[in-house]
């Protein structure tokens, strides 16, 4: 089901951001998690190296 929100949750004394694969499309969402309180981002992805290369720096 899909959200209205960015996600963020406290994991361990941190709080992370939840984005996941195609969401990199979409910097914006990054900036936003951080003003959540986001101190580190997930982005769990399936990219191969030949496609994947240019979206491993979110920021």
């Amino acid at each position: 089901m899909p959200g209205d929100v960015p996600l963020s949750v406290e994991a361990l004394d941190t709080c992370l951001g939840i984005t996941i694969c195609y969401d990199m499309r979409f910097p914006e969402l990054y900036p936003d998690l951080a003003s959540r309180g986001a101190e580190v981002f997930t982005v769990p992805s399936a990219f191969t190296v030949a496609t994947g290369e240019a979206h491993w720096e979110v920021c």
